[in-house]
């Protein structure tokens, strides 16, 4: 009983770890794309989007599996 529930509080914190991740990774990009203002079409906005879309769909990944873990 006890292994399956310090297992269980593992996983969920390596979860929201993930999802904190997720929201760093977000936030810096969009705080890069409002403060250092990158030329369109170049390395730094492709590359501060592709973070952006990244932190989001890390963000609602996280979000999912959590859902899931809960409803075991």
């Amino acid at each position: 009983m006890r292994v399956e529930r310090d297992r269980r509080m593992t996983t969920a914190q390596s979860i929201n770890n993930h999802a904190m991740v997720a929201i760093v990774v977000f936030l810096g990009s969009v705080l890069y794309l409002y403060y250092k203002e990158p030329i369109p079409e170049t390395v730094q906005w492709y590359g501060t989007y592709t973070c952006m879309g990244l932190g989001a769909i890390g963000y609602i990944i996280s979000k999912v599996r959590m859902v899931m873990h809960k409803r075991q």
